[in-house]
C-alpha cells in the first residue's frame, strides 16, 4: 500500500518526497491514501488528521464511508481518529474492519495492536504485533520496540523473555535513535550485571534527551560501579546543575 500514494497535486511519491515527509502524525507514521476510488478525498482526510482537525476529519470519513466502495483506508483513519478521542473500543472495531478488507497491510495490524496495548490487553497486542511483523516489507521501529517491550514484561510464550526482548530492541535501535528502546535495553543490561553495556545505552539516550536528570543520575551511579569516579562525578554534577532540586544525584 505504501508504494501507491497519491497526493492532492497528483504527483507520485518520488516527485513529492519532501511533501510526504511532512505529513506524519507525531505518534508515528500514518498510512497515506492509496491510488484507489477514494483518491479524490483521501488526501484531504489525511491532511485534516495530520493537522489535528479531528471534527472535520471525522465528518468527512463518515461521509465517504456512505458513498465509497473501497473503505480500507477510511476505516484505518477512523480508527486513528477514535483512538485520539479515547474511544479505543470503537477504534479496534475500525482497525478490524480495515484488516478484513486487506489482510496483507502491516499498518492495519500495527495500529490495532497499539490500540490493544493502550487498553492493557498486552497478550493480545503481542499476538497482533507478531502478525504485523510477518507482513513487513521494510523495518519498523514501533513493531520491534513493542514486541521487545512485551517480551521483556513476560507477556510472550514461556520460552520467550529477556533474550528475545533484547534481540527485538536491538532491531528497534537499528531503525534510528529511540529513547524508549535504549532505556529498556539499559534496564536489561543492568539486570544482567553488564554495567558497561548499560552505560552505552544510557549515553545514547542522553544524546537525544540531554536534560534528563534521572538518566544522568543513573549513569553516574553506573560509572561508580565500574570505578570511573571522574565520569561519575561529571554526570552527577550535570544532574544537579540541570535540576538543583534533584537530590538523588547528591
Amino acid at each position: 500500500m505504501t508504494d501507491r500514494y497519491v497526493y492532492c497535486n497528483g504527483r507520485t511519491p518520488e516527485a513529492t518526497s519532501g511533501v510526504g515527509a511532512g505529513k506524519q502524525h507525531s505518534s508515528g507514521s500514518v498510512m497515506k491514501p492509496q491510488s484507489v476510488t477514494n483518491r479524490h478525498m483521501n488526501w484531504l482526510i489525511h491532511a485534516l488528521y495530520s493537522r489535528k482537525h479531528f471534527v472535520q476529519c471525522g465528518k468527512l470519513i463518515d461521509r465517504q464511508l456512505g458513498i465509497c466502495y473501497d473503505k480500507e483506508y477510511l476505516y484505518y483513519m477512523k480508527g486513528l481518529l477514535l483512538r485520539e478521542e479515547n474511544n479505543a473500543t470503537e477504534a479496534t472495531h475500525c482497525f478490524q474492519q480495515a484488516i478484513a478488507l486487506n489482510r496483507k497491510e502491516p499498518e492495519n495490524y500495527k495500529e490495532l495492536a497499539k490500540t490493544l496495548y493502550s487498553m492493557g490487553k498486552f497478550k493480545n497486542a503481542l499476538e497482533v504485533f507478531l502478525k504485523a511483523e510477518t507482513l513487513l516489507e521494510r523495518p519498523d521501529h514501533e513493531i520491534y520496540h513493542h514486541i521487545g517491550e512485551l517480551y521483556y514484561k513476560n507477556f510472550g510464550q514461556p520460552k520467550a523473555g529477556r533474550g528475545e526482548a533484547k534481540e527485538y530492541l536491538k532491531q528497534a535501535i537499528t531503525c534510528g535513535k529511540h529513547v524508549a528502546s535504549y532505556k529498556i535495553l539499559a534496564e536489561i543490561y543492568i539486570e544482567e550485571g553488564d554495567s558497561i553495556k548499560a552505560i552505552e545505552m544510557i549515553e545514547s539516550c542522553l544524546q537525544i534527551t540531554q536534560d534528563d536528570v534521572a538518566l544522568m543520575t543513573q549513569i553516574g551511579i553506573l560509572y561508580l560501579k565500574i570505578n570511573e569516579y571522574q565520569r561519575a562525578f561529571e554526570k552527577l554534577l550535570d544532574a544537579t546543575a540541570t535540576d538543583s532540586k534533584h537530590t538523588n544525584a547528591l
